[in-house]
């Protein structure tokens, strides 16, 4: 969970920083000199930016409030992360760019004019400059795309249900201290030859001696239990302390899950309430009908492929809220901009070119994140798989729905 925080604060990061060159960018097209549209671009930027971060803060306070465990782990790291990135974009960036400007001074940003002799360009050039996407006259796909999707994920749901992992259907829980620092690799290797089904081991402390080891709860009754873990004991040898060795029931799992799904719960209201307030009832429900769509399709791909769910999951689920809410808050942003600006347009017409004037910011902030992602998923080992397949599918889903949903 705490790897979870970390990968929706780079996002919101490079998101932020995004933002605030696409409002210099466009300033500077309007014929502002170079510092007033550095001036500018910040200023425009920095409301969105400040939205889409307190809306997240929101969610990580209630769930450091609520949550449990490692759903209070998540919280405390992407909270921190927040505050870290509403400063860094705000304040260490235009320090770096103002100080580029003033020993370089250039006549425009290279954002603005790519110089097409250089050998490394910026992924800006790849892109138009404009898009001029007709997104409304698709909304109709779109509702087939995600009626599907939901009648899928839904149905799945109900028939194959989720496959919970040891965090919610129980299982051995065994404490235990090794004479030297522990390679969890290797420890995972030998439980795992034992064939005992899900296993997860987490260290704890700062001398990284200290292990949990959680193993699925075996067929059959106590006597089966105590056997399994006897023989994780004799697999290990006799140079483990073991502290503390529990058969964790089912209603401990439940306890988890209840405190999870509540926090869950609350979060989102509480993001849907500060859009309300800030923006219109209107926004508050596109917000809230995009958020239960992205968890939905995604509680409905573990259920469907059978994966694993357990803690590790449900901070995956968190981050692909606050990434698709972060993605929703920017577009609503521009929308409202809009309406302010060209009140004769219609309103599809506004929408449409709110969209395009996002687009490439959207694109830029999916690709860096799809690469964190990417490295978890290729190096991230077994253990993170399950979290990786969810915030790959997360990051598409939620830049579906920001635009569509």
């Amino acid at each position: 969970p705490g790897i979870a925080g970390i990968v929706l604060t780079v996002g919101m990061a490079v998101d932020a920083n995004v933002l605030i060159f696409e409002r210099m960018r466009e300033e500077v097209k309007t014929g502002r000199t170079l510092f007033n549209a550095l001036d500018s671009g910040f200023k425009q930027a920095f409301k969105t930016i400040l939205d889409s971060n307190l809306t997240t803060l929101i969610a990580a306070l209630l769930l450091f409030w609520f949550g449990s465990g490692p759903v209070k782990g998540f919280a405390v790291t992407l909270g921190l992360g927040i505050i870290s990135t509403l400063f860094t974009a705000t304040m260490v960036s235009r320090l770096i760019i103002v100080f580029w400007v003033r020993r370089k001074n250039p006549s425009t940003l290279p954002i603005v004019r790519i110089n097409t002799d250089s050998i490394i360009k910026p992924l800006i050039s790849l892109m138009p400059q404009d898009f001029n996407f007709d997104f409304i006259s698709k909304r109709r796909i779109a509702a087939i795309i995600s009626a599907f999707l939901l009648v899928i994920s839904i149905s799945s749901l109900t028939i194959k249900k989720l496959n919970f992992g040891i965090d919610f259907s129980g299982g051995i829980l065994i404490e235990a201290r090794s004479p030297n620092p522990i390679d969890v690799g290797s420890i995972r290797n030998v439980i795992g030859d034992l064939g005992l089904g899900d296993i997860s081991i987490t260290t704890f402390g700062s001398t990284e001696r200290d292990f949990l080891i959680r193993i699925q709860k075996q067929e059959g009754g106590e006597k089966e239990q105590v056997a399994a873990l006897n023989l994780v004991k004799e697999s290990l040898g006799p140079s483990y302390d073991y502290r503390r060795t529990e058969l964790v029931g089912p209603k401990v799992g439940q306890e988890l899950f209840m405190d999870g799904a509540l926090a869950v719960f609350l979060a989102l209201l509480a993001i849907s309430i500060y859009i309300w307030l800030r923006f219109e009832w209107q926004f508050a429900l596109g917000a809230s009908l995009a958020l239960a769509h992205d968890v939905i399709a995604t509680l409905g791909l573990f259920s469907f492929f059978a994966l694993d769910f357990n803690l590790t999951t449900v901070a995956a689920i968190l981050t692909i809220a606050g990434y698709s809410i972060n993605d929703t808050v920017v577009a609503y942003d521009r929308v409202r901009e809009s309406l302010r600006k060209y009140k004769k347009l219609p309103l599809p017409q506004v929408v449409n070119m709110s969209l395009n004037k996002v687009l490439s910011r959207t694109l830029l902030t999916s690709f860096t994140t799809l690469l964190a992602v990417m490295a978890l998923f290729f190096f991230g080992g077994e253990v993170l798989k399950g979290f990786s397949i969810a915030l790959l599918w997360g990051v598409i889903i939620g830049t579906y729905s920001s635009i569509y949903v």
